[in-house]
């Protein structure tokens, strides 16, 4: 029965032609621009992704590591396993200055067997997951810009 679904999640997949995001890195990025501090930055990130339930694996000054056990049936259908049926996703923000103010790229990937020796990481950067955090970076760069025109 699994192997049935999982096939016909693949044949459904096929059907669909997903391009990546049109960034340099092929990942979903954003430049925000100069003048807002990169602490702010990778507050309001944290932020959006605690708002849908992630939680802050590590951070240090260039990265942060989010993670939050999947809740979708077909998440565990297709990245579960018989030694941990749940899968977590994962998203890895980089975040660098650069003259144009400071760069995010993001790594999103599915774990199979999450906290184990025997963990596996697809990245799915690509999929439509890809996209449509690619839409809502743009849809946050642009209400943090508005916000500050807005504010005296």
């Amino acid at each position: 029965m699994k192997t049935t679904l999982l096939a016909l999640f693949f044949l459904l997949l096929g059907c669909t032609i997903i391009q990546p995001p049109n960034t340099p890195s092929g990942k979903p990025e954003i430049v925000f621009p100069a003048g807002i501090q990169k602490q702010k930055i990778r507050g309001l990130l944290v932020q959006a992704f605690s708002n849908k339930s992630f939680e802050v694996k590590r951070a240090d000054e260039y990265s942060i590591l989010l993670g939050r056990r999947s809740n979708s049936l077909a998440d565990v259908i297709v990245f579960g396993s018989g030694y941990d049926g749940v899968p977590e996703m994962r998203v890895n923000i980089s975040t660098v200055d650069t003259v144009e103010g400071v760069r995010a790229i993001f790594a999103l990937s599915y774990v199979t067997n999450p906290g184990s020796a025997f963990e596996k990481v697809t990245d799915v950067s690509n999929w439509r997951d890809g996209q449509q955090l690619q839409q809502e970076l743009w849809e946050l760069k642009a209400n943090l810009t508005r916000s500050r025109e807005v504010a005296p």
